[in-house]
């Protein structure tokens, strides 16, 4: 009965999420990777916001609850049955009333089990993509099996982007880089320390005051 309430919880908390989105009409950079996530966001987000209206997730919310709750405005409901009762209450009110306004949607997209990165991309859909690095976690019994299958699980968020979006691919990272050379709809821009990537990163070196490098870009 329990996860059968759970599935029903997230199915109403999934079409409600797309409403919300469809009246916010907001670009969106999906974010995923082993490691690293949680930064990257942070820093776009924080970029971003001196010019944009931003929205982004809250802690590590970046599971399939998490990420609905994100762009529905709630808090986790734990264990409590009358706490989701009230969260679906106020997210049928945010899908529907609210007039929220923003120009971006910066979103952790965690994956730790087959299957979870068509169901994120499903709910939003990437207008730029990014997977930060490639490493051996979320290999317990019925998740992946291999390093391999995280990775073909985590490309996944590349095959959502359409092709007016764009797929940042770092070059620094063995599985990632092999996606510069793969058949996407979408526009792809590498970036790392080699001298192929088209934003490369050049006279590296961490200060007092925090990394340093410059970047060029077009021969800029």
């Amino acid at each position: 009965m329990k996860n059968i309430l759970r599935k029903l919880v997230l199915r109403i908390l999934q079409s409600l999420a797309k409403k919300k989105l469809k009246r916010m009409n907001a670009k969106i950079i999906g974010i995923t990777g082993s490691v690293g996530k949680t930064s990257c966001k942070e820093v776009i987000a924080d970029i971003l916001e001196r010019k944009y209206r931003v929205l982004k997730n809250k802690k590590s919310y970046n599971s399939e609850f998490g990420l609905l709750l994100t762009i529905l405005h709630q808090e986790s409901g734990f264990s409590s049955a009358s706490s989701w009762v009230k969260i679906l209450i106020k997210s049928f009110f945010r899908a529907y009333f609210s007039r929220d306004k923003y120009d971006f949607l910066v979103l952790e997209m965690g994956v730790d089990k087959p299957g979870d990165m068509d169901f994120l991309t499903n709910i939003a859909k990437p207008d730029i993509g990014i997977i930060t690095a490639i490493k051996p976690v979320h290999m317990a019994k019925g998740q992946f099996e291999n390093v391999n299958k995280i990775f073909n699980e985590k490309k996944k968020i590349f095959d959502a982007i359409d092709k007016d979006g764009t797929a940042l691919i770092t070059l620094d990272d063995k599985y990632i880089a092999e996606l510069a050379i793969a058949n996407y709809k979408c526009h792809k821009l590498t970036y790392g320390f080699f001298e192929k990537a088209n934003a490369r990163a050049e006279n590296f070196e961490q200060t007092e005051e925090g990394l340093s490098f410059n970047l060029e870009y077009k021969n800029n």
